[in-house]
C-alpha cells in the first residue's frame, strides 16, 4: 500500500519509524525471537520498503514521533547516533517531514499508525500490532477516528525547526 500512496502520515511512539529506519536500528529492532536467516529476511524486507522513497514521484511523507522514539538507545549509542544522523538527512528531502511532540503531551496512542492516501481511493490506515500483527483499516468511519487522532497529534508536536533542534541535541549528546 505504501508502493501506491501519494501521502503517508506515519505515527510512532517507541521507535523510529520503519519507513526511515537504518539497516543496523531494523536489525536490532527486528532482532527479538529471530532465527538468523528469519532476521535477514525481515530486515531486507523492511529495508525494501523504504524503495518508495526513491521513486520518480515519491509520496509526501509527514512522520510524528514522540520524543521517547528518538531519546531511546536501540542496540547501541553508535547504532542509534547512525539512525538519528539518517533521520536528519533524510528530512531535507522536500517530500519528508518529520516532527516531534515533546515528552508530556496530553496524547497517549496506544500503537503506531500510518495513513495512507491515494488521489485515486479512499484513504486506508495502517495500525501497528506487536508481532507484525497489525492490521489494515478500510471503513472510512474508522479511518476517519485515526485521523483525527493524527491531528490532535500533531497538533502538540513541536515546530519543524524545533523538532530539527530536538534531533539533533538528542544526537548530539549520545
Amino acid at each position: 500500500m505504501e508502493a501506491t500512496a501519494d501521502s503517508l502520515r506515519v505515527y510512532d511512539h517507541l521507535v523510529i519509524s520503519g519507513l526511515l529506519q537504518t539497516e543496523d536500528y531494523a536489525r536490532e529492532i527486528l532482532r527479538p525471537g529471530q532465527f538468523t536467516g528469519d532476521l535477514d529476511r525481515a530486515v531486507a524486507t523492511r529495508m525494501a520498503r523504504q524503495e518508495v522513497l526513491g521513486r520518480s514521484n515519491p509520496p509526501w511523507v509527514v512522520v510524528l514521533l514522540m520524543e521517547t522514539a528518538i531519546r531511546n538507545v536501540v542496540g547501541s549509542k553508535d547504532i542509534t547516533k547512525a539512525q538519528l544522523i539518517r533521520l536528519l538527512e533524510l528530512r531535507q528531502e522536500p517530500n519528508i517531514n518529520v516532527l516531534i511532540a515533546p515528552s508530556g503531551s496530553p496524547v497517549y496512542p496506544a500503537s503506531g499508525f500510518t495513513l495512507l492516501s491515494s488521489k485515486d481511493d479512499p484513504d486506508l490506515a495502517y495500525v501497528e500490532a506487536a508481532g507484525g500483527n497489525g492490521h489494515v483499516i478500510e471503513l472510512s468511519s474508522k479511518v476517519e477516528q485515526i485521523r483525527r487522532l493524527w491531528d490532535m497529534i500533531s497538533s502538540v508536536a513541536l515546530t519543524d525547526s524545533a523538532s530539527e533542534a530536538l534531533i539533533r541535541e538528542v544526537m548530539e549528546s549520545l
